[in-house]
């Protein structure tokens, strides 16, 4: 089980994935007197669309915490009663570019490097890697968090793809026209094939 998720660094400004020229032309803006609030507007959605997909869609060093491994806690042999590890494996349900560090947290709460990993992306999933541990940390703290991951999930600004683009773009125009929390005085609508129907092929949805 995931305890705890934190964003280390982010590899490039939210405006290298989404210009404020780019989006005052989806907004038929040629004034520059909104060009800061555009600017919050480009950052507003990216980080919608990282919620709506469960990562961070801008490429992001990122650290996750674990419980424990998938399998556990371990089984009991009924012959010798010694314990049979079910798993020993980790999954992180991200769009993961690369395995920056594994980590556990020793009894003394400490957070110390484990070396004695291999990874490989999940198979049944567009997203997701399972790193597999070799052998276990001896002085696991009792903490709830007893494995941390570093990982550098997301999209680079040349992976970042028209759908994930047009679909910011249209959060972005729904922001700019609507204000406040509530809509008065007017019929609507939801368009069909919207931002979440743009994003739904980035989602992890298949990832268990």
């Amino acid at each position: 089980m995931i305890t705890g998720k934190r964003i280390v660094s982010r590899a490039n400004s939210d405006t290298d994935y989404i210009s404020v020229a780019d989006a005052k032309t989806h907004l038929r803006v040629t004034s520059s007197a909104d060009d800061a609030y555009i600017s919050t507007l480009i950052s507003m959605s990216l980080d919608m669309a990282s919620h709506y997909v469960g990562y961070e869609v801008r490429e992001s060093i990122v650290r996750y915490g674990f419980e424990e491994l998938v399998g556990q806690p371990a089984t009991i042999n009924p012959l010798n009663g010694t314990p049979i590890l079910i798993g020993n494996y980790i999954r992180v349900p991200s769009r993961v570019i690369d395995v920056e560090e594994v980590y556990y947290v020793s009894s003394d709460n400490a957070l110390t490097v484990f070396t004695d990993w291999i990874d490989e992306p999940e198979p049944l999933s567009n997203f997701g890697i399972d790193i597999y541990l070799n052998s276990l940390p001896s002085d696991l703290t009792d903490a709830e968090t007893k494995y941390v991951v570093e990982v550098t999930e997301g999209f680079g600004t040349n992976d970042f793809d028209a759908s994930l683009k047009m679909a910011c773009m249209l959060m972005i125009a729904q922001y700019y026209d609507n204000r406040q929390n509530i809509i008065v005085g007017a019929n609507v609508t939801e368009m069909p094939k919207n931002s979440e129907f743009l994003l739904d092929k980035h989602k992890i949805s298949t990832f268990a």
